[in-house]
């Protein structure tokens, strides 16, 4: 069994689906937990090794693929802000607009 980081985004999807929690494999994979804030930054929340990990916004460019009960997607980060997100298996890419986050 691989090993993976679960990640919170509660944001309505560009499929229409909501949801708030899912798995990635493209972050240090220690099972560590992250979250993408309401503004759209990725941070570290919570990790079992502070020290070689610490909780923080991690200024992320780049891909980030994850999956959940709301399916699979791609997010797009540039400086640390995420900036669109796409249906994994669909063309095209949709904006992230902050609006759009659940409330908690």
């Amino acid at each position: 069994m691989g090993m993976y980081d679960e990640l919170s985004f509660s944001y309505r999807m560009p499929n229409g689906r909501e949801g708030c929690n899912y798995q990635t494999n493209d972050l240090d994979n220690w099972l560590d937990e992250y979250e993408v804030t309401p503004s759209g930054r990725l941070v570290r929340v919570v990790t079992n090794n502070e020290s070689e990990r610490p909780l923080v916004d991690l200024n992320f460019t780049g891909w980030l693929d994850i999956s959940g009960s709301a399916g699979y997607f791609r997010l797009d980060f540039v400086n640390g802000a995420l900036r669109a997100i796409q249906v994994i298996g669909e063309d095209g890419w949709l904006p992230f607009y902050p609006v759009t986050c659940l409330e908690s």
